[in-house]
């Protein structure tokens, strides 16, 4: 039995308020006995048949490219990249300021090639190949806290 506590967290790369998040956390993992598991979500699959305004619709839209990615390398490659990448994404996008859709493609490519992983898999940025693992991991976190949240959703095993 280890002597770490274990958090679950749920993000998707295109969420602000989960990057931040996600930096603490890997803050708390410093000076608390705690691991994280990292698991993504969609935004886009939590806000389907919602009533959203037009920009956060449009937003929706173009929000399944960078989780598509991240779900693209975990299948290939494993859980292990999850957060690598995550972190390369997300230093583009949010401190970065390159979130925007029009930046995706460069930003994909960078981020790949700063973890080490084929610049093919960016790809699946277009492709629905990887929604049905998509939609799974987002239901997984919705099993935990129900669905009027948004990103991210944590649990701590105790």
């Amino acid at each position: 039995m280890s002597d770490r506590d274990v958090a679950d967290f749920w993000f998707d790369p295109i969420c602000p308020w989960a990057w931040m998040t996600s930096r603490w956390m890997l803050e708390v993992t410093q000076v608390r006995p705690v691991d994280v598991r990292w698991h993504f979500m969609s935004l886009s699959v939590l806000n389907e048949g919602r009533d959203l305004s037009e920009k956060y619709q449009a937003l929706m839209v173009t929000g399944w490219q960078p989780v598509r990615v991240v779900a693209a390398a975990a299948a290939e490659h494993g859980q292990d990249v999850v957060l690598p990448l995550y972190t390369a994404l997300g230093n583009r996008f949010h401190p970065g300021g390159r979130g925007d859709a029009a930046t995706y493609p460069e930003v994909f490519a960078e981020a790949l090639a700063e973890v080490g992983l084929k610049p093919e898999l960016a790809e699946a940025a277009h492709s629905s190949e990887f929604d049905q693992m998509l939609r799974d991991s987002t239901a997984e976190a919705l099993a935990l806290v129900g669905d009027e949240v948004g990103t991210p959703v944590g649990a701590c095993l105790l």
